[in-house]
């Protein structure tokens, strides 16, 4: 608990909306009042009943006194028709609406609804109700204007009813005597008994009330009690602490000024609880022991208020939380603090002498372009005057005006400490007790818009009307003749003297449940940066030493990458290890972004501060570098000159430079200049990959048309050779072509490698470009290009520094093919590339079963003077007729090699018919046995005879067709020689082993050659 001797020191506090609800529109104001008839017509009709009610009005004033003090019905009457109860510290809160209620919990933030009720009485005076919570939360009661109380359960689900005596349902409700002043939940006397709480109901005319309640047995009277002794013209606020009842009204000790220093003399007094009849015994202060009250004249008890002197009353009373001060209300606008349980006065303040009594909302002045729409003020005479009140702590209060405002001011000097002015809600607000560092409040806003009303007369004539603010701003004589207008038309009733009717007002009202909290400075920095508030939460940073990084940040975080919010957001950050994560981390989704958000990254890692990190200097913070050389841009200068500008300039950044290095010694580089480097190295690598994609995407023109902020982030994390396959993977030979140029030193050592993950479904005429290429023993190395000159942190001894244990990129390659590790190594033979080919071609036709994609592989070696691919490439013509011509599909590369020639040419052949078998033998045939004869000679004489002969031993049909155009009158004879084509007759004919061949044996005879005579 918060000691009295506590400083005053400021509260800083964050404004919370919890739930909201916009009412439907309502019209206000406006329309033509007919009074029926002229003035002699009324006068006869309407005169009586005028009479009449006016007899009873005056009746009832003189027979009894009214219920509550004028000054306090209009000080209730002017509150607002919301009521909001708070129970258990904040736990729970009910909002009772016009004819609904709403409970919510604290769990959620009171974001939902946990129990609701919409069948609420619609009470005709509903700033009069009343609202509690009993002590276990079980029950929730509201007392309406009527004095009926109506209890509820934590769902909103209406238990019971009690109604005031004499009370008669279904009666029209006219006034507000019966209304309940204080509604007050006990657990003192229920404790050793079966009933939840004991529910005490005092009503304005000083009667007392008492029920024993239960959620489940519902309720019943203990007993009555009347303070009228006391009070004999009823009391006007009363509050319980504990077993006390303070209660404050109109009574005879206010006459005396001897009393002003005592609660007793501003009619307060303590009534303690007790057990037995009367149950309530009052507490006399120090000034009430010997002092007896004045005698009260039999006249002035009948008369009551009417011949009361005006006293100051007390209207709202609130109890400290430990119980040691009251805090006091007056109708007056007076603020008073008393000692409990002494009622001694230890302050007390005059309206007037109040600070910031007569603050004005700022939003009272507030502008909505395009729509003639204000808001709706309190503007009666009790503008300035407190409304609420309750307590923040045992040093101060909670004062809400029926302006708006709402301060947290000290009980010492009335200080307010919310700052230099209140905080203002929107219309009369309420506000609960104090809970866990803050406070809920009920506010309504209104506002007004002017309604335009046609008449029925025509589309475009509009009826007359008054605003009401231009009714303000009339003169003393249009004033006057309005009046007798107004006149006239009450005698005449003639529209010619009808005066102008007010403009009808559109009101939105809308009500909100707020929290004002207390909090920490870090607490509400973090909230206001959540909540984009950065403007405020700069301030608090400044006002209060914290962090402004935090700040830009979040603008960074939820910023998109630009240059200008690099500018704005990002070079603010001083943390260095955060904006270089950011450099290395994020992906702006522009190309040029992109690149300027690398190259800041590099101003931060360059020579200055490593230097400055190895010196200590740094503190931890983004020291940015940059050359002070000036570079100028060469305009109407000598190109001569200019040349040696650009050297000079050049040498002076390589000798600063030089100067910077010698200062920092790489063998003992500390883990945050390591670090640093590091940085830097990556950064340098994603700013190669940037220009490498700008490359892919067809050059700077055209590239931030075509950029991919996705795909950059994925190319740019990969290792160089998984780039590389990823692009072979995917078909893409320009994005290998580009790996191979620019990243050469990663990329080349793996190249054979790489071009190995081309799919094998890929004609290779399409990567022909990358195929490495021969000349005799030498292998031709591939070009590169350097995107930019090496970086100071890319030298070998600097390299070596900072270097870490890290697996080669590239190892995957040959984990899932280790056939691939002997094409491995940059100094690759002549040998090496002719394997490669004979493999890769292989493996083309086995994956693929292209026959012709592997023999272009080939063909491509060949032109590239590569070696040793005849033989490989003389297979596969074959195979490719086989498999294209022939007709052999399921024919493969292993299949067809483990056949030996002759079987070869079998398959060759076994697709002919006899129409189409010399035909195939000219195209498939004798090409195949010229290339056998080639890597063996003399081989083709002899598998030709082979294949005749075998050929012959079950039909000579086909050596008869092939004798026959051996012939030597054939142009292109397939025997040439004659002694060849003679064995090979006389063989086919042996060989026969049928005997129906007569004919054709004739006929090949007949094919041979004659021996000439002579």
């Amino acid at each position: 608990m918060i000691g009295l001797e506590e400083r005053e020191d400021n509260i800083l506090y964050e404004l919370l909306v919890h739930a909201e609800w916009p009412l439907e529109q309502e019209v206000i104001g406006g329309g033509v009042i007919s009074l029926g008839g002229n003035f002699f017509y009324r006068t006869i009709t309407q005169t009586p009943a005028n009479i009449w009610a006016l007899a009873s009005s005056l009746w009832a004033y003189v027979r009894s006194s009214p219920a509550v003090p004028p000054d306090l019905a209009k000080l209730v009457g002017g509150g607002s028709g919301w009521q909001l109860g708070v129970g258990a510290q904040g736990a729970v809160v009910v909002i009772v609406q016009a004819s609904s209620l709403e409970i919510r919990a604290k769990k959620d933030d009171f974001a939902s609804v946990v129990g609701k009720n919409i069948n609420l009485y619609a009470d005709p005076f509903p700033s009069w109700r009343r609202v509690a919570w009993s002590a276990d939360c079980s029950m929730v009661g509201v007392a309406y204007s009527s004095g009926a109380v109506e209890i509820f359960n934590t769902l909103g689900t209406s238990i019971f009813t009690i109604y005031p005596p004499r009370f008669r349902e279904g009666v029209t409700q006219l006034d507000t005597s019966n209304a309940i002043a204080a509604l007050l939940f006990c657990d003192i006397r229920t404790q050793k008994i079966k009933w939840a709480s004991e529910l005490i109901l005092i009503d304005y005319k000083g009667n007392l009330r008492s029920y024993f309640v239960s959620p489940t047995e519902g309720y019943q009277e203990s007993h009555v009690f009347s303070f009228s002794k006391l009070y004999p013209s009823g009391i006007t606020a009363a509050a319980k602490h504990g077993n006390l009842i303070m209660v404050a009204g109109s009574c005879n000790y206010m006459n005396d000024t001897n009393l002003k220093s005592s609660g007793l003399g501003h009619g307060i007094t303590i009534w303690r609880m007790i057990n037995d009849y009367p149950f309530y015994k009052h507490v006399p202060t120090i000034d009430e022991e010997e002092y007896f009250p004045p005698s009260v004249e039999l006249m002035t008890r009948l008369l009551g208020w009417q011949q009361l002197p005006h006293h100051d009353c007390i209207f709202h009373l609130s109890v400290s939380p430990s119980g040691r001060q009251l805090a006091a209300l007056h109708m007056s606008g007076s603020l008073s603090i008393w000692e409990l349980p002494s009622l001694r006065k230890k302050k007390f303040w005059l309206l007037s002498g109040q600070p910031d009594h007569d603050a004005v909302n700022p939003a009272t002045n507030e502008y909505i372009p395009g729509q003639k729409q204000r808001l709706l003020q309190y503007a009666g005479p009790l503008r300035n005057h407190p409304a609420d009140l309750s307590w923040w702590s045992d040093v101060a209060v909670i004062l809400a005006r029926y302006s708006g405002a709402v301060t947290v001011s000290s009980v010492n000097s009335l200080r307010n400490l919310l700052g230099e002015s209140p905080e203002f809600l929107e219309g009369v607000p309420q506000i609960s007790e104090s809970y866990d560092r803050g406070f809920l409040g009920l506010e309504v806003e209104s506002r007004v818009n002017t309604k335009r009303i046609l008449t029925g007369e025509g589309p475009d004539e509009e009826e007359e009307y008054l605003d009401s603010d231009d009714e303000e701003e009339l003169s003393f004589v249009q004033r006057s003749h309005r009046l007798a207008k107004s006149a006239l038309y009450w005698v005449t009733d003639a529209e010619r003297f009808r005066p102008p009717s007010k403009r009808p007002k559109i009101v939105q009202r809308t009500f909100r449940l707020l929290c004002l909290k207390s909090t920490t400075p870090e607490e509400l920095f973090a909230r206001k940066i959540e909540n984009e508030e950065y403007g405020e939460a700069l301030a608090l940073a400044r006002s209060y030493n914290l962090d402004c990084d935090q700040v830009y940040q979040q603008q960074w975080r939820r910023t998109s990458v630009t240059v200008a919010s690099i500018q704005d957001y990002l070079a603010k950050v001083h943390k260095r290890s955060w904006v270089l994560d950011e450099c290395i981390k994020r992906v702006p989704e522009n190309i040029d972004a992109a690149r300027e958000l690398l190259l800041y990254g590099l101003r931060g890692t360059d020579l200055e501060a490593i230097i400055a990190i190895g010196e200590g200097e740094d503190k931890g913070e983004f020291i940015y570098c940059d050359s002070d050389l000036i570079y100028d841009d060469g305009l109407d200068i000598d190109p001569t000159e200019y040349e040696v500008r650009v050297q000079e300039r050049e040498a002076k950044e390589l000798k600063r430079r030089h100067e910077l290095l010698t200062q920092i010694d790489f063998k003992n580089l500390n883990s945050e200049q390591k670090k640093v480097i590091r940085a830097r190295q990556k950064l340098l690598m994603y700013l190669d990959r940037l220009a490498t994609y700008e490359v892919l995407l067809g050059g700077a023109h055209i590239a931030p048309e075509h950029y991919d902020a996705t795909f950059f982030d994925k190319f740019r994390s990969q290792s160089a050779v998984s780039a590389a396959v990823e692009f072979a993977r995917g078909y893409d030979w320009r994005g290998v072509d580009a790996m191979f140029t620019y990243h050469g030193n990663e990329t080349l050592p793996h190249q054979l490698a790489i071009l190995s993950n081309f799919p094998a479904t890929m004609g290779p005429f399409e990567y022909r470009s990358l195929l490495p290429e021969c000349e005799g023993s030498e292998v031709f190395c591939w070009e590169q290009e350097q995107l930019r000159d090496d970086d100071w942190c890319e030298e070998p001894e600097c390299r070596e520094a900072v270097k870490e244990d890290t697996e080669d990129p590239a190892e995957f390659l040959y984990k899932e093919n280790p056939e691939l590790r002997k094409f491995q190594g940059l100094n690759v033979t002549a040998e090496t590339i002719s394997l490669w080919y004979q493999e890769r071609a292989r493996e083309i036709e086995k994956f693929s079963h292209f026959v012709d994609a592997a023999l272009d592989l080939l063909k491509l070696g060949r032109e590239r003077n590569v070696e040793n691919l005849e033989e490989l490439h003389d297979t596969l013509d074959t195979l490719e007729v086989l498999v294209y011509e022939a007709g052999l599909y399921s024919m493969t590369l292993d299949t067809f090699t483990s056949l030996d020639d002759s079987q070869k040419i079998v398959q060759l052949m076994s697709t002919s018919t006899p129409e189409t078998y010399i035909q195939n033998i000219r195209r498939w045939l004798i090409p195949f046995l010229t290339r056998c004869d080639k890597w063996k000679p003399g081989s083709a004489k002899k598998l030709l005879h082979d294949y005749i002969v075998t050929t012959a031993k079950d039909d000579l049909g086909l050596p008869l067709k092939i004798l026959q155009h051996s012939r030597p009158d054939q142009q292109a004879p397939i025997i040439s020689s004659p002694e060849e084509m003679m064995t090979i007759a006389l063989e086919c004919v042996y060989t026969c082993e049928k005997e129906n061949q007569l004919m054709r044996a004739f006929a090949i005879f007949e094919c041979l050659p004659v021996r000439e005579s002579g």
